[in-house]
């Protein structure tokens, strides 16, 4: 399975609340609303958005993955409003290893209701499945203590800090080192 033929037509995902779709420029105003709140960017390794002209970039450099059959994230969308109200997916894949990065982030009125569990709990199932992965890691800085909480409800594991790892606004930072493996997921599906 190549990376190409995954996501150069990345398909929609569906939850019970939510749709995970590609970007488009009509997203842009919400994705502007959830990107320029400082609270909600405060662990991002991209700057708090100040004009809606850096979302259409965001957005355009997003498209231009998609058709590049790139690495690249979903919007998160929910369906009762059809508000897209943050994003996820992989930062990276490396196929011949099996292992891929995952990645979220939500707008500030959704934090706290289960959306960025059910987001991530759909693209996991993508990554265990479509991707044949064998193991999913995510990397959240460990201030960060909602998104550890997250990470640990779905069954991942603290493996230690890298310190220095990611750069936070040109500043290095420790990140915490969360993973998990393709039959600790199958086994978590089981019990379900």
């Amino acid at each position: 399975m190549s990376v190409s033929e995954i996501f150069g037509d990345l398909p929609e995902l569906e939850t019970a609340r939510l749709r995970l779709v590609k970007a488009g420029p009509q997203f842009a105003w919400d994705l502007f609303q959830f990107a320029s709140d400082p609270e909600a960017t405060r662990y991002m390794t991209w700057a708090t958005s100040t004009q809606l002209e850096q979302v259409d970039q965001v957005i355009s450099y997003l498209m231009a993955l998609y058709e590049e059959g790139e690495v690249a994230p979903w919007l998160i969308q929910e369906k009762a409003t059809l508000q897209v109200i943050g994003m996820t997916g992989f930062n990276w894949w490396n196929p011949r290893h099996a292992r891929a990065e995952i990645s979220y982030a939500l707008a500030r009125p959704f934090w706290g209701q289960g959306f960025a569990t059910e987001a991530v709990v759909a693209v996991l199932h993508f990554g265990f499945t479509q991707m044949e992965l064998h193991r999913v890691e995510a990397l959240v800085h460990p201030a960060n203590l909602p998104s550890r909480r997250l990470l640990e409800r779905l069954g991942m594991t603290l493996e230690g800090t890298l310190r220095e790892a990611v750069s936070l606004r040109g500043v290095p930072t420790d990140h915490a080192m969360y993973s998990l493996l393709r039959k600790e997921w199958e086994d978590a599906q089981h019990v379900r």
